[in-house]
């Protein structure tokens, strides 16, 4: 059968697809100015990486859109630590958009506060000269808006954006007759999808599964429904629990068997170190030892195997896209992944430009694309954490949402790659390090023919 899913692995893996994106609020308020009377409304609008604009505009006048520019950052305690409770966002940049060009809109900054499921709802306005969040919030009203609903939000979109604007036109223009692929390149194009994940291991619980299960998510949705694949044409090969082995990961493989058109993707959640016997393989090895049974470090001489020895085998193939990931640690097999707090997640669900999706995926010069990241640069340990995603696999997809939404435009591999390796490299900076000489370091490793980051 060609194509090969695994139900049960399916019904663990395959859920709603969860990968958060745009988030847009309709926000009223009182300017927190004392110099300022006024009662504003504003179009806020937070992007995956937490970077965003907002647009405010008075209430009572209504004559003029004012554009303000923004970037997330955790709040502070009073002892100069982050406090995860609240994120705030300052806005900058200030700029007439729309009607008259003076204008007397005082700096503001924008505070959310966490949820009881993880998630940050707005949650008060202050100026931008007050350091920590209000004891109550300030909102007059708060309204948070799902992307498939703005096309029933005509009015509000049109009272904040030019009908003529870029952003204006991607919500209201009429849908393409185009999208996905042709009838022959369905035909043509399959998707082989490798998904290995050491979900037996309770030391690295629950994020090998919330990984897998979004990569899964992720590339069947984009399989299925963005690239209208034919059922047929896509094979999901897993390797998990008690199936979890080096000789099960060859076997998938082996079974790879792409032409020139075809995309081929592998990815790893689990345990992963340096071989010091090879010091040219500066990308890891895999622990793939059964996690259930007494672990003999002898075993490891026979039971894994190196990402860039899998990415190199997958090359050979030929396929027209070859993407290997691996999230693991680089360093010490004896060493556990580190766990630290959660990534901020965004409510919003991702909309997808097909030029983008093409421009990634299918390769505008028909020329191969083959790509290998791995989460840790060598003698470091990937970050995970407690409830959610690894940080790596988080900031790659992450990455992907934000370069195939349409407010990107011909996107590239080494912007994706560096999103993400620069997203990591972020959040895992603003960890607190009491010990300067033993902070937490993590440096997603690409390799990119012919490509620098």
């Amino acid at each position: 059968m060609r194509t090969r899913i695994l139900l049960f692995f399916l019904s663990l893996f395959v859920a709603r697809f969860s990968i958060y994106s745009q988030d847009i609020y309709h926000l009223q308020f009182k300017s927190p100015s004392g110099n300022d009377t006024a009662n504003y409304h504003a179009f806020f609008s937070l992007s995956a990486n937490g970077s965003g604009i907002v647009r405010v505009k008075s209430i009572d006048s209504e004559d003029q859109v004012i554009e303000l520019s923004f970037e997330e950052n955790y709040a502070m305690d009073k002892d100069g630590r982050p406090d995860q409770t609240y994120l705030y966002y300052k806005a900058v940049n200030a700029k007439v958009v729309m009607g008259k060009n003076s204008f007397n809109f005082s700096p503001v900054t924008f505070w959310f506060k966490i949820n009881a499921g993880a998630f940050y709802d707005p949650w008060a306005i202050t100026d931008t000269a007050t350091s920590f969040a209000p004891a109550a919030s300030n909102f007059s009203s708060v309204e948070f808006i799902r992307n498939a609903d703005l096309k029933n939000k005509i009015d509000l979109v049109s009272g904040f954006f030019a009908d003529t604007s870029i952003y204006y036109q991607s919500i209201f223009r009429p849908s393409s007759k185009g999208g996905m692929l042709t009838a022959n390149e369905k035909k043509n194009t399959h998707l082989y999808l490798v998904v290995v994940a050491s979900t037996n291991d309770t030391t690295l619980q629950p994020n090998c599964l919330l990984d897998a299960r979004k990569i899964v998510n992720f590339f069947s949705t984009l399989a299925n429904n963005v690239l209208g694949l034919l059922p047929r044409n896509i094979s999901i090969d897993s390797i998990y629990g008690n199936n979890y082995s080096r000789a099960n990961v060859e076997l998938a493989l082996q079974k790879i068997k792409p032409t020139e058109n075809d995309l081929v993707i592998f990815y790893y959640s689990g345990h992963g170190f340096h071989n010091k016997k090879f010091p040219n393989k500066t990308f890891p090895f895999f622990d793939l030892r059964d996690p259930v049974k007494p672990k003999f470090y002898k075993d490891l001489e026979t039971q894994t195997l190196n990402v860039q020895d899998i990415y190199d085998d997958i090359i050979k193939k030929g396929a027209r896209f070859n993407l290997v990931l691996s999230d693991c640690c680089n360093d010490t097999v004896a060493a556990p992944k580190l766990k630290w707090w959660e990534i901020p997640k965004k409510k919003g669900i991702p909309t997808y430009n097909m030029d983008n999706v093409r421009a990634l995926f299918m390769g505008l010069n028909k020329l191969p694309v083959n790509l290998l990241m791995t989460a840790a640069s060598k003698d470091e340990e990937a970050i995970v954490t407690p409830s959610f995603n690894s940080y790596f696999t988080f900031f790659f997809l992450q990455a992907l949402d934000t370069y195939l939404s349409p407010d990107k435009v011909a996107p590239s591999w080494s912007q994706v790659l560096s999103y993400a390796q620069n997203q990591t490299i972020k959040q895992v900076n603003s960890l607190p390090c009491t010990d300067k000489t033993n902070c937490p370091k993590q440096t997603p490793k690409p390799l990119l023919p012919g490509l620098k980051l």
